[in-house]
């Protein structure tokens, strides 16, 4: 196991305005690229004090000190009550994996510093230890012909089910899973030692591309129907029934509705449902509606509701086992595939579990790391159709547990349902279904909020999270977000260090990535959003977030259905959080975010708000280029909540430009850019052109087609500034005279 951490045990403080520095206030922590930072401190009640961060490998010189970017002071208000108290937060980033570093924190305050103003530590990066899957040498086996009484050993004498495999495999243990259909291990079977379930034919390769199809190891839940007579399981389980409605939000009572049923069916409680012609193809998400004390309390209240609502009018419920359903199109069940599930595929709680090459299908989750889980790994898998294809679970508490260290990489997540380039022709579930709710017949709005909340699916998702999680190199195509969390009632230490990068994030009826309050030293880089309804959405609390050298392309709500009734959601690069209490750093540094999506299906601005309230997170962006469809950016007057310059903001839209403090700066007069440079204070180098409408696309190679690289002679060369970290290095960093506007160097 790498060392991850280095730390020494924090000081109690004092509350005056002078900076009061423990000599045990400093800790690091490590993924493969990046150093995280952790100053506790006293005193400095006046908040004037700064933390000034360098870096450099073990043993080189003085002169090898690199800056990084400016540590983001934070306070809580813990202190009082015995938490941690006051911090400084930062990030070492685009490091080398397996090497040691040395960092040193410089602390100032004009009130002056009581204890060491220079701190310094040493950590390790984690190294690149992981072994390809096809290098690892299986010791046991899964066949779907095998016999769980066998000694598992070979592939002669295979077990027959994954129950056998994570209940009787030793410590260490590789297992092999050859092609087939396997039911997931009981729900009671955790696994807690080291193993590895390999699958023997990848179901993604490298690149994240489907692979072996037809000799794939499939995990589905024991829920599947077929078709009428075809001689598979559970065929034909399907019956139309008639279900009187009791009358209820301006429905007539006794009125008849038909649905179908499958009475008994083997999961109890499913919440992922899932149709498709063949049992080896991918099913298409059916939404789920959640069963309530009101109206959708009965299996005929349920049925009413569904036909008379104007919102949406297909989906399934479960009351108990029995399933009742209305598929898109009214199409006959008995006809197709169908998968019902529910919980988890895998659940672990130990250290050291790999889960490669599996295709994993219509749970809950389809990997479960618990908050006892370190060192996990899933790879190479194909996530289909489930509510979150990796979830991370912490323990909440004073203080919260979490797992930590775990990989997940080269992962296809997919979903199909939520997302439709053909909403006429195939309709998905709308997004006011999921996040909010719907309207009665008569017009009134059903007092259940987010009635079809299960179908909020994502990539990697959690409740509290763990720490140094990296995810990496996976496409995550069709969910309703990439990543997110659940982070309330959590401590602060919630998803810490996470490193998000080289991911393709497409077709997203949400957020690309949503930080939601689990935010210090939250890193995404080399990231690429296509066709998303946002990119990153708060609120983030304490912070700092990093998100550098992302792409996003067409950003918009074109693929969201909307309601019956017209209603869908607004789209945008980035979504304030109103609520970011203590207040985030948000560093947005080299991004190239392009959409030549027009009104209403592009985006509201550069930035939306997300959620109500006065407390937005604090936003530092330099040498981004932001190409929106109505505000350019919309930035606030709270001091200390936008410091911007060297960027460049357009919009498509002629009647707008960026919305500072509730004023429109168009272009028209007393509205010019230089008129929102002397009313904010900011930009002195943004737009150095006239205004911020869109003239030209010329300086990128091809961006209608996506491809977002800077053309020769684009004015975004050498129009930057230097970074910390990123871009200050000349030769190194970048070429010419400075560096280049957007995510890519000299392209």
């Amino acid at each position: 196991t790498p060392t991850a951490v280095a730390t020494t045990a924090p000081t109690t403080f004092s509350t005056a305005n002078t900076l009061v520095v423990g000599a045990g206030g400093l800790r690091l922590t490590a993924t493969f690229e990046s150093v995280g930072v952790e100053v506790l401190f006293g005193g400095d009640a006046n908040g004037n004090a700064a933390a000034a961060l360098a870096f450099r490998k073990a043993g080189e010189g003085e002169a090898a000190w690199r800056a990084g970017l400016p540590l983001w002071r934070t306070d809580d208000g813990s202190a009082a009550t015995g938490g941690p108290g006051a911090a400084f937060y930062g990030s070492a980033l685009l490091l080398e994996p397996g090497t040691q570093y040395e960092v040193r924190v410089t602390l100032t305050d004009p009130d002056g510093v009581s204890g060491p103003a220079t701190l310094e530590g040493a950590v390790a990066t984690r190294a690149e230890e992981i072994a390809p899957a096809g290098a690892l040498a299986p010791t046991h086996y899964v066949r779907a012909g095998g016999d769980d009484a066998g000694a598992g050993t070979s592939p002669e004498a295979a077990w027959r089910t994954l129950e056998k495999a994570v209940r009787a495999a030793p410590a260490g243990a590789v297992v092999q899973v050859g092609p087939g259909f396997y039911a997931p291990p009981a729900a009671g079977s955790v696994r807690r030692e080291p193993l590895a379930l390999v699958a023997e034919y990848p179901a993604v390769d490298d690149a994240q591309e489907p692979a072996n199809a037809g000799r794939r190891s499939v995990v589905e839940p024991a829920a599947v129907s077929s078709p009428a007579g075809s001689g598979g399981p559970n065929a034909g389980a399907w019956q139309r029934v008639t279900l009187l409605g009791p009358g209820r939000g301006g429905a007539p009572a006794g009125a008849p509705y038909a649905v179908w049923r499958w009475a008994e069916s083997p999961v109890a409680g499913a919440e992922q449902l899932g149709y498709a012609a063949t049992r080896e193809e991918l099913p298409e998400r059916v939404a789920h509606w959640a069963a309530d004390a009101y109206d959708l309390a009965t299996p005929a209240g349920w049925a009413e509701k569904l036909y008379t609502n104007r919102s949406y009018n297909y989906g399934f419920a479960a009351f108990g086992r029995d399933l009742y359903l209305r598929l898109p199109g009214d199409r006959d069940p008995n006809a197709l595939y169908l998968t019902a599930g529910a919980g988890n595929a895998f659940t672990v709680d130990g250290a050291a579990v790999r889960v490669s090459g599996l295709e994993i299908r219509q749970f809950d989750n389809g990997v479960l790391f618990r908050a006892g889980a370190t060192f996990g790994v899933v790879d190479h898998a194909l996530l289909a159709g489930n509510h979150h294809g990796v979830h991370l679970d912490g323990v909440a508490g004073a203080p919260s547990a979490y797992g930590s260290d775990h990989v997940i990489e080269r992962n296809r997540v997919v979903n199909s349902g939520l997302w439709s380039a053909d909403q006429a022709a195939r309709p998905s579930i709308p997004w006011t279904f999921v996040k909010q709710t719907i309207t009665n017949a008569d017009g009134t709005t059903y007092r259940t909020r987010r009635v079809g909340g299960l179908s909020e699916a994502s990539g990697v998702g959690g409740q509290g999270g763990a720490q140094r999680v990296v995810i990496r190199h996976n496409t995550v195509e069709g969910t309703f977000d990439g990543v997110n969390g659940f982070h309330s009632g959590f401590d602060r230490y919630s998803m810490r260090d996470a490193d998000v990068h080289d991911n393709l994030f497409r077709q997203l009826v949400d957020d690309g990535l949503d930080v939601a309050r689990g935010s210090i030293n939250y890193r995404a880089w080399n990231n690429r959003f296509e066709q998303t309804l946002t990119v990153l959405s708060g609120p983030a609390d304490y912070g700092p977030v990093y998100f550098f050298r992302n792409t996003a392309w067409r950003t918009g709500s074109a693929g969201v259905a909307k309601t019956g009734e017209g209603e869908g959601p607004g789209s945008t690069f980035f979504k304030y959080g109103g609520s970011s209490a203590p207040t985030a750093r948000v560093y947005v540094l080299h991004n190239t975010l392009w959409t030549d999506r027009t009104a209403p299906d592009g985006t509201n601005g550069g930035a939306e708000w997300a959620s109500p309230g006065t407390r937005e997170e604090a936003y530092y962006l330099r040498n981004n280029v932001l190409r929106a469809s109505k505000h350019a950016f919309i930035a606030t007057g709270t001091p200390g909540r936008w410091d911007e310059d060297f960027n460049d903001f357009s919009t498509s839209d002629a009647s707008k430009g960026v919305l500072y403090n509730g004023t429109e700066y168009d272009g028209g007069p007393g509205r010019t850019v230089a008129a929102y440079r002397a009313a904010s204070g900011q930009g002195a180098h943004t737009n150095t052109r006239a205004g911020f409408t869109v003239t030209s696309d010329v300086q990128f190679q091809g961006a209608a087609a996506g491809d977002l690289r800077l053309a020769a002679g684009s004015a975004f060369r050498d129009a930057g500034t230097p970074v910390p970290n990123l871009s200050d290095r000349p030769g190194a960093d970048f070429a010419g005279a400075a560096p280049d506007l957007g995510a890519w160097e000299g392209a």
